[in-house]
């Protein structure tokens, strides 16, 4: 029920418009599009042998092994993004805020793979690089529940929402934390608020569902489960 929130890595390929492997890269950026992730991977893969150095190869295979859900080496291709830009060299680096992009990913596939402790040093850094990004905040509030830290999760979906208040995501999460502290009026609240952002999401409806399950609103859950339906 907890929802991650990942930011689609979407490549600038002509910051290596003069590599060798520039072209197979855009090759397989339609591919993915289209949803030939094991053709895409195939063009990555050339991509590297290529170009071994070329950060951007790195990074947008990190995300097709994310979308095949082979978490392990999507860490090892953020990981590997991670250190090369660490050198900073010349037409080698995708920018600051990218790199934020890079730690929250990384976190989120860490946290896939149950790995919470270090998911949540990602996730920091990725709020170190950017105070202000909403979905890596509301990221480490996720993790903050499943370590037991409901006030400090809170504390961070409040900052999330404060920082994007569009993002319904960050509702939901706040209203599940809300109903585990027994604040079931607030959390309704919450899931009211989600639902009039994103009115065709089932998640809205079933979380609210089940504080109101909790509240012995035995109908209304019943309703809002159908809803979702």
């Amino acid at each position: 029920m907890r929802t991650l929130i990942c930011v689609v890595a979407i490549l600038c390929l002509n910051a290596c418009i003069t590599s060798p492997a520039s072209k197979i890269l855009r090759s397989s950026r339609k591919m993915a599009n289209n949803e030939n992730l094991i053709g895409a991977l195939a063009a990555c893969n050339q991509a590297e042998r290529l170009d071994p150095q070329n950060i951007e190869v790195f990074y947008y295979r990190g995300y097709v092994n994310y979308k095949l859900r082979d978490y392990e080496k999507a860490i090892t291709d953020f990981t590997k993004v991670i250190e090369l830009g660490g050198r900073l060299t010349k037409g080698n680096y995708l920018g600051r805020l990218k790199y934020a992009e890079v730690y929250n990913e990384r976190g989120n596939e860490k946290s896939y793979l149950e790995n919470y402790g270090s998911a949540l040093v990602d996730y920091n850094m990725a709020i170190g690089i950017n105070t202000r990004f909403a979905k890596a905040i509301g990221n480490r509030g996720n993790v903050k529940v499943l370590l037991g830290d409901t006030l400090g999760a809170m504390t961070d979906f409040d900052r999330a929402i404060i920082t994007k208040p569009k993002d319904f995501e960050n509702y939901i999460n706040r209203g599940l934390v809300k109903g585990d502290l027994e604040d079931y009026n607030r959390a309704i609240q919450d899931f009211n608020i989600a639902i009039s952002l994103a009115p065709n999401s089932s998640d809205s409806y079933v979380g609210r569902a089940y504080i109101k399950d909790l509240m012995k609103d035995y109908e209304g859950a019943i309703f809002d489960l159908s809803t979702s339906a």
